[in-house]
């Protein structure tokens, strides 16, 4: 103990004048032929073309995740187009495609059939989800984000914390969409033109694992169903710093290449 006070002060000097890397986290997936690094759940499949989280059936659930935590808390990006198609006739639908950034302990999930859209039940997360059945939320065609901070989070209305009903239609088309956090700030984009702008801190919403998390796709149907799709997807992170050791030339102004050995070995009590 006595010999870790005394080089203390060493250490603290040494780590402030650690050098700063900088390193962007991106992916894209145009045509998804290599998919080593995504994970499907449930009747997700992949297809010609892209994934396909729920065939024009009842009771489907899907859900399209990377097998690796990426960078969120400082900032990102991501672009997609999702396609919903064949809806049935009797009820013109459902339920919609879920984009989902989530940290759940359980690791790479699936929620909840229908309404649930696939992320109903998941643990620490943050949800953007694109509905086309209206249970309760005053519209079949809309836009929100759902949150229940550490807690399980659903559809609900209690957890909702941005909609917007007035967008254009989802059902039966193709739409690319665009998800970026900046500075605090969650904008969602439809074809170009923004629909949700929220103010938030995912850090308070979400505990991450050195500013990172899961993320992808879910979704899900019921009685009423449809084909929901994902034809490509790009993710990109904000740099984050990452510290390396101290550069040649600060070893060779200061002298501490000797001390970087002493403390590697003094650090050795094992």
């Amino acid at each position: 103990m006595k010999k870790l006070l005394l080089l203390l002060p060493l250490i603290l000097l040494f780590i402030s004048n650690l050098s700063v890397a900088q390193k962007k986290v991106k992916f894209h997936y145009d045509a998804f032929k290599d998919t080593k690094k995504l994970l499907l759940r449930g009747n997700a499949k992949f297809v010609e073309g892209g994934i396909r989280l729920t065939e024009a059936s009842p009771y489907q659930r899907g859900a399209c995740w990377y097998r690796k935590r990426v960078a969120v808390e400082k900032g990102f990006t991501v672009n997609f187009t999702m396609k919903m198609s064949k809806p049935d006739v009797e009820l013109g639908g459902a339920d919609g495609i879920a984009f989902v950034i989530q940290n759940d302990p359980r690791k790479l999930g699936l929620g909840q059939f229908g309404e649930g859209m696939g992320y109903s039940g998941l643990i620490n997360c943050i949800v953007v989800e694109f509905d086309t059945y209206d249970n309760g939320e005053g519209s079949d065609n809309h836009v929100s984000i759902q949150t229940n901070g550490k807690g399980k989070v659903s559809r609900s209305e209690k957890h909702t914390i941005a909609i917007n009903r007035k967008i254009i239609q989802l059902k039966n088309r193709t739409r690319n969409v665009k998800i970026s956090y900046q500075k605090k700030v969650l904008r969602v984009y439809l074809n170009g033109r923004i629909v949700i702008k929220k103010n938030i801190d995912l850090s308070k919403k979400i505990q991450f694992t050195l500013g990172k998390a899961w993320v992808g796709f879910t979704s899900a149907t019921a009685k009423a169903f449809s084909q929901q799709e994902v034809l490509d997807w790009k993710w990109e992170s904000n740099i984050i710093p990452i510290a390396v050791h101290p550069s040649r030339k600060w070893l060779k102004k200061t002298g501490k290449r000797s001390f970087a050995a002493i403390l590697r070995r003094k650090m050795n009590w094992g």
